[in-house]
């Protein structure tokens, strides 16, 4: 029997009614390829509305990426990471981001915010046919938000709600339906791969004709149904491969492949080795939990972990290097209770042995270790990276491994440390650490980290410097305007309101007397790797600290615009 064509929905866990809703802000984003244009992961805080004005652009959520539709609305809940990216010509974005509150339960007549962890009361993505188009509605929202009269503020907030009672009523009604029923395809395609699928089939589910099929998912998902159904058996045949006892015949047939020799043939085109060469290479059945660290730790073994926390922010690196040889992919972070996800996934993985970071704590050390033994990773101290990787080389038995790997790791430093001291005329610059939140500026607070960064690369510490242990040590001005502070190296949280903070700090009088300020001698770095503490990570500040203190200085416009809000010590 024939599957039936899949028909989205969605209904709205609230009645709009229960809701308060408040705009927080708003602003048109101009999205292209220069520095200044680029739209990177951005963790977000509050609820955010995208709708695309002009041009073609990309929005990546989580691991999926879609181009942007004309009169579109697309919610992102808080707590995702997004990003957004121009084809050719930049394009240009409405960005809403709003505040959501429902009655609390425990004070009548009181107000509490909408938790991450509560069912989303608005859909994904609304193509709506409304009597003012989504980006007419939105410029005006824009507009009318940062004027000083209240009554237009007072504006914005009522056709920002009028546009959100739209999305929630009008999603399912729109005649764009092509989308949908493509991502409703694909996840067929995911969910039935040991099914006999093919693009005849597959365009019937859709409603449309097999050239027109071909052509919308190709569009959609940059390659060809065929090729993502071959992906997609390949990728739940990994996982399968792992697990003892089964047979590459079986695994063929749990994918949908009844020849084992054709599939054999397609996995060595795909992975570069056969399945036997595969397996063989996977012997040590390893897994990370909850951090990249562990990532970092297990790739400089050369091995591939069975399961790891995967996510486009927080391990964008491994993602986009290894994501697909990465057979589990675990969410991000910490357990919070017992009863996590997490736990079920890693069992489903059946390692031998599970990386942890030294703060896991005891109850989760239970529930890991009856899954199967775990090996912490050392505190971040000076050099303590070491330690732990000959620690676990020596669980693994890899030990010339991890010895081979530190004595390459300490080449390369020692090269590194020549090149920075010749850009600077044969001295090594003095660089202080700052990471930027909307609270203000506060000590990196990486102390392994640093201690490599001034001890083996041999930078040097401005004497103003902050504690490198201590993340909530503050950062003042008088420590930025140091005679012996050559280079700011500064780490801004990609949320909105740290950015909107930081916009307004390099607005600031104060800001643009800074020395490197006007030397052009700040540099910003992200937390991939600078929040990450271990070999691999490690291995990629040396190279990112070469790239930003080893470059030609090149002058750069100041804003010079008044200043919105004085940051001062």
């Amino acid at each position: 029997m024939s599957p039936k064509s899949p028909k989205p929905q969605w209904q709205s866990p609230f009645d709009p009614s229960e809701l308060t809703i408040q705009l927080h802000d708003a602003e048109l984003k101009r999205v292209g390829r220069d520095e200044q244009d680029l739209y990177t992961q951005q963790l977000l805080i509050h609820p955010t509305i995208l709708v695309l004005l002009e041009g073609a652009c990309h929005l990546r959520r989580a691991n999926r990426v879609s181009p942007m539709k004309p009169d579109t609305v697309y919610v992102c809940k808080p707590g995702s990471t997004i990003s957004l990216s121009a084809e050719q010509e930049p394009a240009s974005v409405a960005i809403l981001r709003i505040a959501m509150y429902k009655a609390s339960p425990e004070a009548n007549g009181h107000l509490k915010p909408l938790t991450a962890g509560e069912p989303f009361p608005l859909p994904e993505e609304a193509s709506l046919v409304t009597p003012g188009k989504p980006s007419d509605r939105c410029r005006t929202i824009c507009s009318l938000s940062g004027c000083n009269d209240p009554l237009l503020r007072c504006r914005a907030q009522i056709e920002t709600m009028e546009l959100l009672l739209d999305v929630a009523a009008g999603h399912g009604k729109s005649r764009h339906a092509a989308p949908d029923a493509i991502e409703c395809v694909r996840q067929y395609i995911d969910e039935h791969v040991d099914e006999p699928l093919t693009t005849e089939k597959l365009s019937e589910m859709a409603g449309f004709s097999t050239k027109r099929f071909t052509e919308l998912f190709k569009k959609r998902f940059g390659v060809s149904a065929h090729d993502y159904m071959t992906r997609s058996r390949l990728n739940r045949a990994v996982r399968l491969m792992l697990r003892p006892g089964r047979r590459l015949k079986d695994v063929a047939h749990a994918v949908g492949y009844e020849d084992e020799f054709y599939f054999s043939r397609l996995f060595k085109k795909e992975y570069g080795i056969s399945p036997s060469q595969y397996i063989a290479e996977r012997k040590h059945r390893v897994s990370a939990y909850a951090c990249a660290s562990g990532l970092g730790y297990l790739l400089a073994l050369d091995i591939i972990p069975q399961a790891a926390p995967i996510h486009p922010k927080w391990t964008g690196y491994y993602l986009e290097r290894y994501g697909s040889d990465i057979p589990h992919h675990l969410d991000y972070g910490r357990a919070e209770s017992p009863d996590d996800a997490s736990f079920a996934h890693l069992a489903d993985s059946q390692p031998r042995l599970i990386v942890c970071p030294a703060e896991t704590s005891c109850w989760e050390r239970e529930k890991l270790e009856a899954v199967a033994p775990i090996a912490l990773l050392p505190k971040e101290e000076p050099d303590s990276w070491k330690t732990g990787l000959r620690r676990l080389a020596e669980r693994l038995e890899l030990q010339p491994k991890a010895d081979r790997w530190i004595r390459q790791f300490e080449e390369r430093t020692l090269l590194a440390s020549r090149r920075i001291q010749a850009a600077g005329g044969g001295i090594a610059p003095s660089v202080l650490f700052a990471r930027m939140t909307n609270e203000g500026l506060f000590s990196l607070g990486s102390a392994g980290t640093l201690d490599y960064v001034y001890r083996s690369l041999g930078l040097r510490r401005p004497a103003v410097a902050p504690s490198d242990s201590d993340p909530s040590a503050r950062v003042w001005m008088k420590q930025l305007t140091a005679a012996d502070v050559d280079f700011i190296l500064i780490l801004v949280r990609q949320d909105s309101s740290t950015l909107e903070q930081w916009r307004k700090l390099r607005q600031t009088a104060e800001w643009q007397a800074i020395p490197a300020v006007r030397r052009n001698r700040v540099r910003l770095i992200s937390s991939s790797p600078w929040r990450e503490y271990s070999p691999v990570a490690l291995d990629r500040i040396r190279e990112n600290l070469v790239e930003l203190l080893g470059r030609p200085v090149i002058a750069e416009s100041v804003d010079t615009r008044p200043a919105v809000e004085a940051w001062r010590c």
